[in-house]
């Protein structure tokens, strides 16, 4: 066995003088650290009661400023007319679309054209505005019939009328009845067999002309054309049959037609070639694009 040094030896004695308490009693232990632990508990459960009741109270408050900023983004003018409005549309190739208006009367869609009326229509009023070109069968009414468009306003009590509202003006003309048509300072009235026609720019006169046979043509499946440029032609041809037609040389949009084209819309080479005989032009088809050379 091994012997202590000095050190060890003084280190020994004065250890043995020491008294060291009494180990502790375990239950006792174990009661301290669950009194404990019970206080933790309370403190988070009430800290957290706190945070509830303060939510609590904050809810409605933040319930009622969401439901405040909805309203108001909801009733500004532009959201209310958007939700309150009926928006009628066709696209390219779908032509004679019916829509039935709430006074019974109709209006026949041609391709690529927009209707549009408020929700409360026939109430007090009965106006819609129209972008495109339609065939109206106007019911009578108490209130008159009015057609919004961006070249003039055209208002009707009861009649068989065209309008036709294009990139290249405006077209008004009447199977039945009559109707007035306004652009800002000027005003004209159509009876039956009567047309108008104004330009984009909005700066000609309106004057009556008589109409044609089967007025209007897209209804017979016809295109009636009177010097009409050949960017016009085209362009009812692009949105019949869903094509894009372009010029090799800009100033072919200006040669002017004349002749009765027939539609057939399922057979595009045979409208392509009267146009090719009526202009004394070649086309040239690739795809989807067709090019007039």
């Amino acid at each position: 066995m091994k012997k202590l040094n000095k050190e060890q030896k003084l280190i020994w004695e004065h250890s043995s003088l020491i008294s060291l308490p009494d180990p502790p009693n375990c239950d006792e232990a174990w009661m301290l650290i669950e009194q404990r632990m019970a206080i933790s508990d309370q403190e988070t459960e009430r800290k957290f009661s706190l945070l509830t009741r303060r939510l609590i109270n904050w809810r409605p408050q933040v319930a009622y400023a969401v439901a405040l900023t909805v309203t108001a983004a909801l009733f500004t003018p532009v959201a209310y007319q958007y939700f309150n409005t009926e928006y009628i549309t066709t696209s390219a190739a779908e032509l004679d679309k019916t829509v039935s208006l709430p006074d019974g009367s109709t209006i026949r869609l041609n391709a690529k054209s927009e209707l549009s009326y408020t929700r409360d229509f026939n109430s007090d009023h009965r106006m819609v505005h129209l972008s495109g070109e339609a065939y109206f069968d106007v019911q009578k009414g108490f209130s008159p019939f009015i057609i919004s468009s961006k070249h003039a306003e055209i208002k009707v009590l009861g009649t068989l009328f065209n309008v036709r509202v294009r990139q290249d003006g405006l077209e008004v003309g009447v199977n039945r009845g009559s109707v007035q048509v306004t652009n800002n300072d000027q005003s004209i009235i159509l009876d039956e067999g009567q047309m108008t026609l104004m330009d984009s720019d909005e700066k000609s006169t309106f004057s009556a002309v008589p109409s044609y046979t089967d007025y209007p043509d897209w209804l017979h499946n016809k295109l009636v054309c009177d010097k009409m440029p050949l960017a016009n032609v085209c362009g009812e041809i692009e949105r019949t049959f869903n094509i894009e037609i372009k010029f090799s040389d800009p100033a072919l949009k200006k040669i002017t037609v004349t002749g009765v084209i027939d539609i057939d819309t399922k057979n595009l080479n045979s409208v392509l070639s009267t146009i090719s005989l009526l202009t004394q032009r070649q086309f040239k088809f690739d795809g989807g694009t067709c090019t007039i050379l």
